[in-house]
Protein backbone atom coordinates (compact mmCIF):
# COMPACT_ATOMS: atom_id res chain seq x y z
CA UNK A 1 0.00 0.00 0.00
CA UNK A 2 1.44 3.34 -1.08
CA UNK A 3 0.68 6.18 1.27
CA UNK A 4 0.61 9.89 0.52
CA UNK A 5 3.71 10.35 2.68
CA UNK A 6 5.71 7.79 0.72
CA UNK A 7 4.70 9.46 -2.54
CA UNK A 8 5.82 12.82 -1.17
CA UNK A 9 9.15 11.37 0.00
CA UNK A 10 9.71 9.64 -3.35
CA UNK A 11 8.92 12.89 -5.14
CA UNK A 12 11.31 14.81 -2.92
CA UNK A 13 14.05 12.28 -3.62
CA UNK A 14 13.39 12.49 -7.36
CA UNK A 15 13.60 16.29 -7.26
CA UNK A 16 16.87 16.15 -5.32
CA UNK A 17 18.27 13.72 -7.89
CA UNK A 18 17.27 16.02 -10.76
CA UNK A 19 18.74 19.10 -9.07
CA UNK A 20 21.98 17.22 -8.38
CA UNK A 21 22.19 16.16 -12.04
CA UNK A 22 21.52 19.75 -13.15
CA UNK A 23 24.44 20.94 -11.02
CA UNK A 24 26.72 18.26 -12.49
CA UNK A 25 25.81 19.33 -16.01
CA UNK A 26 26.40 23.00 -15.17
CA UNK A 27 29.87 22.08 -13.92
CA UNK A 28 30.56 20.25 -17.19
CA UNK A 29 29.60 23.39 -19.11
CA UNK A 30 31.88 25.52 -16.93
CA UNK A 31 34.74 23.09 -17.56
CA UNK A 32 34.01 23.19 -21.29
CA UNK A 33 34.25 26.97 -21.45
CA UNK A 34 37.41 27.03 -19.31
CA UNK A 35 39.28 25.03 -21.96
CA UNK A 36 41.06 26.72 -24.87
CA UNK A 37 38.86 26.94 -27.96
CA UNK A 38 40.95 24.42 -29.89
CA UNK A 39 40.59 21.78 -27.16
CA UNK A 40 36.83 21.98 -26.70
CA UNK A 41 34.73 18.94 -27.56
CA UNK A 42 31.62 20.36 -29.21
CA UNK A 43 29.89 16.98 -29.60
CA UNK A 44 30.08 16.55 -25.84
CA UNK A 45 28.95 20.17 -25.40
CA UNK A 46 25.82 19.59 -27.50
CA UNK A 47 24.89 16.45 -25.58
CA UNK A 48 25.36 18.25 -22.24
CA UNK A 49 23.22 21.18 -23.38
CA UNK A 50 20.49 18.83 -24.61
CA UNK A 51 20.48 16.85 -21.37
CA UNK A 52 20.54 20.04 -19.30
CA UNK A 53 17.49 21.33 -21.14
CA UNK A 54 15.68 18.05 -20.53
CA UNK A 55 16.56 18.06 -16.81
CA UNK A 56 15.43 21.68 -16.46
CA UNK A 57 12.12 20.82 -18.13
CA UNK A 58 11.62 17.86 -15.79
CA UNK A 59 12.34 20.04 -12.74
CA UNK A 60 9.93 22.69 -13.99
CA UNK A 61 7.20 20.11 -14.65
CA UNK A 62 7.82 18.49 -11.27
CA UNK A 63 7.46 21.80 -9.43
CA UNK A 64 4.19 22.54 -11.25
CA UNK A 65 2.57 19.41 -9.74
Amino acid sequence: MITQTSIRVDGHQELKKLVRRREQLREKLKDHFCQPVGQRNYDDFESVVDELGEVRRKIHDFKKK
